[in-house]
């Protein structure tokens, strides 16, 4: 059985202050993504879920086999009494998460501006000519163009990585 619950995790966060400036830099590791909750593959996988699949809805995308994926909370322990914990409220990941996913995934154009030109190149099944946004998906033109520019580059993505799926597998491993 697969619990839909959100955990969080321990990872290194690594910042910096610069002598000369005063300002602070800070390095995520490449499973995260600035300013958001939740990891890469997650935001990726829902939004791409998303958006190739024109029926569905920002609160189908947040659900998994129907259910809300919720967030992990300390409140309900052994030590609490039955009134704390059928008042208990567990947060669940918002339908508007993903909304604000495509307006980030849409602004990392220029950031993965390398990827994008390398998957033009080895775009052979025309699979980023060929996107197309329903009209149920969006209401202004603004939106639409937000939801293209995600799609592209989750497209690009996918066929940048997918011809070199061994470049994962092998990190880390000796020579």
């Amino acid at each position: 059985m697969v619990l839909d619950i959100v955990y969080a995790i321990a990872c290194r966060v690594v910042c910096w202050r610069c002598p000369h400036c005063g300002r602070s830099f800070t390095k995520l590791p490449p499973i995260c993504i600035p300013g958001k909750l939740y990891l890469r593959a997650e935001v990726e996988g829902r939004s791409e879920q998303y958006l190739e699949n024109p029926a569905m809805s920002y609160r189908e995308a947040v659900k998994e086999n129907g259910n809300d994926i919720q967030h992990c909370t300390e409140a309900a322990t052994a030590e609490c009494s039955e009134v704390q914990k059928e008042e208990e409220v567990i947060p669940v990941m918002s339908h508007t998460t993903l909304y604000r996913w495509m307006n980030t995934l849409s602004d990392c154009r220029k950031s993965l501006q390398p990827v994008v030109e390398m998957a033009l190149e080895m775009d052979v099944e025309g699979r980023l000519c060929s996107i197309v946004i329903a009209p149920i998906m969006y209401r202004s033109d603004e939106r639409k163009r937000i939801l293209l520019c995600a799609c592209f580059l989750l497209r690009a993505k996918n066929i940048v990585f997918v011809s070199n799926s061994n470049r994962d597998a092998t990190r880390g491993a000796s020579p």
